[in-house]
């Protein structure tokens, strides 16, 4: 499966939609910089949707806590959503799960950010 991702802005929350593996630099290099163009574009809160993401390691967790630190710095926060399977497992084995708020689809995360607004 090829990597790429896509993004939207839906009721002034950042969705960011990888698709693929995040295994290497190469493709947080590319997600790091979809997240500071939507904080400098005033994007604070951030969703990452996880639905199309088969596997993750250390690098890809690595991106998820600086999109949260870059996130809190300016005042918002981040949310990931549809974990599963490998992604889960990491996620939990790294205790990312302890940190971050994980919803079961994107509906719940915007909501999330919109009764906090």
């Amino acid at each position: 499966m090829t990597f790429s991702f896509n993004t939207s802005e839906e009721k002034n929350v950042f969705v960011l939609i990888p698709s693929g593996k995040i295994l290497s630099e190469e493709e947080t290099f590319q997600l790091d910089n979809a997240i500071l163009n939507a904080i400098e574009r005033g994007s604070k809160n951030l969703i990452i949707n996880f639905k199309d993401v088969s596997h993750i390691n250390s690098t890809g967790i690595s991106f998820v806590i600086r999109s949260l630190t870059r996130s809190r710095i300016h005042s918002g926060d981040l949310a990931i959503c549809c974990v599963e399977g490998n992604v889960e497992s990491i996620f939990n084995i790294s205790k990312v799960s302890d940190i971050i708020t994980i919803f079961e689809n994107q509906e719940e995360a915007i909501r999330y950010f919109n009764q906090t607004l």
